[in-house]
Parts: C-alpha cells; sequence; structure tokens
C-alpha cells in the first residue's frame, strides 16, 4: 500500500512538472510571438474568444490566451494557426476567404487561409469599438446551419457543433497533452508541491537515521 501510494505521488509530481514547465515554455512562445514557431504545431484552445466559419466549412478559432488563432476543418482536424497581435477581434470574409483582424489601435491586418498577411490598413479612429459588437462573435453558423460554439469541461476547452434538430456533437476536443499545457499555472505548481515536500522529508528522514547508525 505504501509502494502504491509512493509510485502515485511520483505520477503526480510527473504530471504537475510537465505541465509547469510546458505552461511556461508555451506562455514564452506567445508572448514574444516566435515566427518560428511552425504553423503546422497546435497549441491548446487556451481561453477561446472568437469563432467563425467559412464558406467550405473550415472552422477559425482565436484564443487570446495565446493570441493564437488556429483552424480546423469541419470534421476537427487541425490544419494550422498563427499567433496575432494581442488586443483584437477577427472575423470571415465570405466573399474571398480572407481573415480580417481588426486591432485595438484600429489596424486592419487581412490574412489568407495559410497565414500570410496580404494587407495592412489604418481604419477611421473608433474602428475597433464600433464593429466589435457587429463582428466579433463566440458562436457561428455553417453552411448547413449547423451551430458552433465553445463548450468548458473542467480545464478542457472543447468546440461543439449543434445541428439544426438539436444534435450535439464535439467537434475539436483537445489531446490530453494540450490538456497539460491548458493546466493552469497554479494547478500544476501545487501538483508538484505535495510530493516534492515529501520526497525532501523522506531524504532527510533517511539522512538522520544513516546518522544515528553511524553513532
Amino acid at each position: 500500500m505504501i509502494k502504491f501510494a509512493k509510485i502515485s505521488l511520483w505520477f503526480i509530481f510527473i504530471i504537475g512538472a510537465c505541465g509547469f514547465i510546458a505552461t511556461i515554455i508555451c506562455n514564452i512562445i506567445s508572448s514574444f510571438g516566435v515566427i518560428a514557431v511552425s504553423s503546422y504545431i497546435e497549441f491548446p484552445l487556451g481561453k477561446p474568444r472568437y469563432i467563425d466559419v467559412d464558406i467550405n466549412d473550415r472552422i477559425y478559432c482565436y484564443s487570446s490566451f495565446y493570441n493564437r488563432l488556429q483552424i480546423y476543418d469541419n470534421t476537427g482536424r487541425f490544419i494550422r494557426g498563427w499567433f496575432l497581435p494581442s488586443n483584437n477581434f477577427m472575423y470571415i470574409d465570405s466573399n474571398d476567404e480572407t481573415i480580417n483582424v481588426v486591432t485595438f489601435d484600429d489596424e486592419m491586418l487581412v490574412y489568407n487561409i495559410y497565414g500570410n498577411r496580404i494587407k495592412k490598413a489604418h481604419m477611421k479612429k473608433g474602428y475597433y469599438r464600433k464593429y466589435y459588437l457587429v463582428y466579433a462573435k463566440d458562436v457561428a453558423y455553417d453552411s448547413k446551419n449547423n451551430l458552433y460554439q465553445f463548450y468548458s469541461v473542467l480545464f478542457s476547452t472543447k468546440i461543439e457543433k449543434i445541428s439544426p434538430n438539436g444534435e450535439n456533437t464535439i467537434v475539436v476536443s483537445e489531446p490530453f497533452f494540450l490538456w497539460l499545457l491548458r493546466m493552469p499555472f497554479p494547478v500544476s505548481f501545487y501538483l508538484i508541491l505535495p510530493p516534492l515536500v515529501w520526497g525532501i522529508d523522506e531524504a532527510l528522514h533517511k539522512r538522520k537515521l544513516g546518522k544515528n547508525r553511524e553513532k
């Protein structure tokens, strides 16, 4: 029983340590907007803020936690993603399938589906505030009138599809390793702490026993 408890504690420690280290690395990457990060690397959904669907039913999700836009096909398969400036909202132009990103500084950044910026324009002052409620949305509809929205379970966020007849389907679900990256920073730290304290205490106890035997 004691052996099982030790193994369990170390298992919890490893999970916590992985989540702790991965979260730090992920935050550093997103903070500096590292261009070297491949667009084919999938990030956690983080704190999803906006969602949209184009005429080919591709799903676009923007995470404000990582300032990253990610694209999925209609089955939930990750296609690509890239970093965007912070403090923005995005929407899809259905006419030419471009992604329009409006920053808080009233700049319009236009991207194609490959993540290449094809246009940058300075809009009139107040454009962001004027059109935020018009274009920014946390639900979207595809060509078949299916509704897409965010669905949170514990620490994990999913994207669910609701058909016109009310049938629910989870389209995007984070793999376990991405769930680790999504783990809130304090949670991963608290997972590390108890096994670490126990390990230090046991090491000190063994050292004390060794000294007593020498005497």
